[in-house]
């Protein structure tokens, strides 16, 4: 093959043919059986960090509390209690595999959001422009790179002009550096200097290149850079919480504990049942289960919004996206489909309307062929460039103009291009330079917002296709007539022409431009978004319209969808923010609904206004220019269809369907994780508190261990194992969406109704436990220490559905079907050991008989009213705060 190293070290001292030569490649590509041969030899462009193995996760399980295990089954095997040991050992083992299984089921969640994020790359192959994932791309590749893209391989410019590329991953240099097709630059230039050079994990500013891929994956300079940094992996502000909440309850554990050792050894308990009994609690107490449980908790929930078109890039954001109450969302693609369809035209001051009967004239060839101009080439190829994802604008062109015979592929052969200015969302422009051959003269062909191109217009074409000159009167005809459009949602297009003695122009210098005519384009809403605003209102989440298009098009869009009510409204404009302080910015907007020709610098400043007056914000973009304010917001959403990379590199989430109702299914989800933690946290420290408490009290009252070692790892078990789980990845619906967003703050992950539920169950189970105690104290002392545990385990197993949800016991029953499975299958176990005299001896189980089952029954149904009754007083008492819909 070829000396990898040799060519990325000396690509840009090379010239284009010895590349060529070299790579055996060309401009048109590479062959389909070439690539797949490169790709065996020198592996995918992939820089992800290897998983680590199922080995290595399993012995990442021992941690100090299975230590903890360990020692306790050392001191049960000095101390002869060989059962003890022997189902201490099974019990660290099994403490291990939970870990382990949990672990491995949210790495393997986890790493699917490699693959779903993996952006798109465009290539030529076998001459022909494909749309592929990054990770296919090999070297020898033929390389298209436009405006947003991430440079997906170290790569040599063969075409392109006025690029800027920023290298800040390699140089640190926040500044972008210029880069130019230069054929050949001295060898010794520092690598950030070399003009003709793209790289991997930098993104183009501006311009258009086509390259020539020289180093991919390891081979690339970033591939180098990603093998020596390794992983590192940043904590989740959650995962912390949960961590410090753990410490806590750990010193709190230690506080019980020494005193109960202390109380222990005052009333003379034996040292080996002591030291044994106590470590064990320690190990029960302690909720060494919560960051597993967490972490399998919001992988589930990740996988869950994938399956929903929403690809979460960040962990840590599940966190933000359910404290969503302002999505600032674009008006195309995301509220209408994105589907344009031409269905008027003004061309040479003549309207024309029902285009599908309309016959092909002068006038509308005149404005389709500076339309088919003021497009790039590619647009003459159909298939291509939707593969290459093409303007849906000019798409709708190209479709119209082919319908009326015209051949775009003719039109470009006879005027080539000179140079490009791509769409620009500050400008609201894009145009071409072009060489027309028939004259040997040179034109601006440009198109935008029709006011743009208005103001940059000194001329325009007669119904006779005369230039003549622009007056202030005409101008204002055509204003009207712009507006007569704009109140029927439709999206208008201006576009213009000009001679030129240029080969390329600045932006700022194109003026005098011969006006032509618009064309308009209407776009459907899409399918059920009126039912999601409608949705979004009752959940109390603002929706706020931040649109490019003209305040008439927006006002009568926002109408059509229902996101307004009042066609009379003033709509603000993005410069009308200028003058206005954050306050009034929000006031604004949540009055309006509606931005219009709305700037990405106007998204920035909506943004932080919005997050200053405490607001928690979700933005949605897809431009380059988007992403400063896609950064800036508490959850960016980048557009997986038609967003650029650079948008989707810094947002938390990428919606694969650019649908708004996906983004309140992501809400949804995100809150179900929230809330199925709260029960977690619920069910597990209501366990942990009771077993410490009762632990102590009855060592004060009886001066002995109430619950042996292997009671004390059963219930330890139930606590960590598959119930717990199954409240991690509980299911909730469209109900969640109506508590008030500041109810799934981090700050409230304990909060007054996960107190209230661990204070109120806690206290059931122990004076529960007391009653029974003085009862059978005095009548049944033999089968105490019997009935306490088994009532304990069964108020365990009702509690796991009492914190599941806020509905009654038995309405919530069958809604977790993991839940029911997994407290089914403890409750099969524990009934073992309980019936079975062969494993219950081991339990210290002395055999019940039916008044003592009765008695036990009881108290279980007694629990269900009592926790229903809680529920139903908490609700009364908080009515006012969990249930209502207050802005923040």
């Amino acid at each position: 093959m070829f000396d990898v190293n040799h060519i990325t070290q000396n690509a840009h001292a090379l010239s284009n043919q010895e590349l060529f030569s070299l790579l055996n490649t060309s401009l048109s590509g590479l062959s389909k059986a070439e690539v797949e041969k490169r790709k065996e030899h020198y592996s995918n462009n992939i820089f992800k960090i290897q998983p680590i193995s199922p080995i290595s996760l399993f012995l990442k399980q021992f941690n100090k509390m299975t230590a903890l295990l360990f020692i306790a089954a050392f001191l049960a095997f000095l101390f002869n209690h060989f059962f003890d040991a022997l189902g201490i050992l099974i019990a660290a083992f099994l403490a291990m595999f939970f870990g382990f299984l949990q672990e491995y089921k949210a790495e393997e969640k986890l790493n699917l959001l490699y693959d779903l994020s993996v952006p798109k790359s465009k290539v030529i192959r076998e001459n022909k422009l494909e749309l592929i994932n990054s990770n296919e791309i090999v070297i020898g590749d033929i390389l298209v790179l436009n405006e947003g893209d991430i440079i997906p391989a170290d790569c040599k410019i063969i075409k392109g002009e006025r690029i800027l590329s920023n290298q800040a991953i390699l140089s640190g240099e926040s500044y972008p550096a210029e880069k130019s097709a230069k054929e050949k630059i001295p060898l010794n230039v520092a690598l950030v200097e070399r003009e003709n050079m793209l790289y991997a994990g930098c993104y183009i500013i501006k311009g258009n290149a086509t390259c020539l891929v020289v180093g991919t994956g390891k081979y690339s300079e970033f591939g180098k850079i990603a093998n020596l940094i390794g992983s590192i992996t940043k904590e989740s502000n959650l995962s912390k919480n949960i961590e410090e909440l753990a410490n806590f309850l750990v010193r709190l554990a230690l506080f019980f504990l020494f005193f109960f050792f202390v109380l222990g050894l005052w009333f003379g308990l034996d040292l080996k049942d002591l030291v044994l009994g106590t470590i064990l609690l320690f190990v029960a107490a302690v909720p060494e289960g919560l960051p597993t449980v967490l972490t399998i908790t919001l992988a589930f929930g990740v996988e869950r919004m994938a399956k929903s078109n929403a690809i979460v890039r960040k962990l840590g954001a599940i966190e933000s996206i359910g404290r969503i109450n302002i999505i600032c969302t674009d008006k195309t693609g995301t509220l209408t489909k994105n589907e344009l369809k031409l269905i008027e035209i003004y061309s040479c001051m003549t309207a024309y309307t029902n285009l599908k009967k309309i016959k092909l004239n002068p006038k509308i060839k005149k404005i389709l062929e500076i339309g088919i101009l003021a497009s790039p080439d590619s647009l003459a190829k159909k298939e291509e460039s939707k593969a290459s994802g093409s303007d849906p604008l000019e798409e709708a062109i190209l479709d119209f103009a082919l319908k009326k015979g015209i051949q775009p592929n003719l039109i470009y052969s006879k005027n080539p291009t000179l140079s490009e200015f791509p769409f620009d969302p500050k400008h609201k422009l894009s145009f071409f330079v072009r060489k027309n051959i028939s004259t040997n003269s040179n034109y601006i062909f440009l198109k935008g917002s029709p006011e743009e191109v208005l103001k940059r217009s000194a001329f325009y074409l007669d119904s006779n296709l005369k230039e003549k000159k622009l007056s202030k009167e005409k101008i204002l005809e055509l204003g009207q007539i712009i507006r007569h459009y704009s109140i029927q949602a439709i999206r208008v297009v201006g576009l213009a022409y000009k001679k030129t003695n240029l080969k390329s122009c600045e932006v700022d210098k194109i003026d005098n431009l011969v006006f032509v005519g618009f064309l308009g384009f209407f776009d459907e809403p899409v399918e059920g978004v009126s039912h999601t605003i409608e949705l979004a209102k009752e959940s109390n989440l603002q929706i706020i319209m931040l649109t490019g298009d003209l305040p008439y098009t927006a006002k009568a869009v926002a109408y059509k969808i229902g996101l307004i009510d009042d066609l009379e409204m003033e709509v603000p404009l993005g410069s009308d923010l200028e003058k206005l302080d954050d306050k009034q910015i929000c006031s604004l907007l949540l009055k309006s609904k509606i931005c219009a020709r709305a700037t990405p610098e106007d998204k920035f400043k909506i943004v932080s206004a919005f997050q200053k007056n405490g607001y928690v914000v979700g933005l949605t973009g897809d431009g380059a220019n988007d992403a400063p304010a896609l950064k800036q917001a508490d959850v960016g959403i980048a557009m997986g269809i038609g967003g650029t990379d650079i948008a989707r590199s810094v947002s938390d989430i990428i919606l694969t369907d650019n649908n708004l109702r996906t983004i309140i299914k992501a809400i949804e989800y995100s809150r179900s994780v929230f809330e199925n933690i709260k029960s977690f946290l619920s069910f597990q420290l209501t366990t942990n508190i009771s077993l410490l408490f009762l632990s102590f009290i009855f060592e004060l009252l009886n001066g002995g261990l109430i619950f042996k070692p292997l009671q004390i790892l059963w219930i330890n078990l139930i606590m960590d194992g598959p119930p717990a789980l199954a409240l991690g990845i509980q299911k909730r619906g469209e109900e969640i969406l109506k508590k008030p967003s500041k109810y799934f703050s981090k700050k409230n992950l304990v909060d007054k109704k996960v107190i209230f539920n661990i204070l109120i169950s806690s206290l059931f189970m122990i004076v529960s436990s007391l009653v029974l105690f003085f009862f059978y104290k005095e009548n049944s002392p033999q089968k105490l220490v019997t009935l306490i545990f088994n009532i304990f385990v069964l108020l365990q197993i009702l509690n796991a559905f009492v914190v599941s949800s806020e509905s009654s016991f038995f309405s919530n029953l069958f809604k977790n079907k993991y839940l029911l499975l997994a407290t089914l299958l403890v409750l099969l176990i524990h009934l073992l050991i309980m019936f079975y005299a062969e494993i219950g001896k081991h339990f210290y189980i002395t055999m019940l008989d039916l008044n003592d089952w009765l008695i036990s029954l009881a108290i279980c149904f007694a629990f269900i009213i009592y926790s229903d009754l809680s529920k139903f007083l908490f609700k009364s008492i908080y009515k006012e705060e969990f249930n209502s819909n207050p802005a923040n």
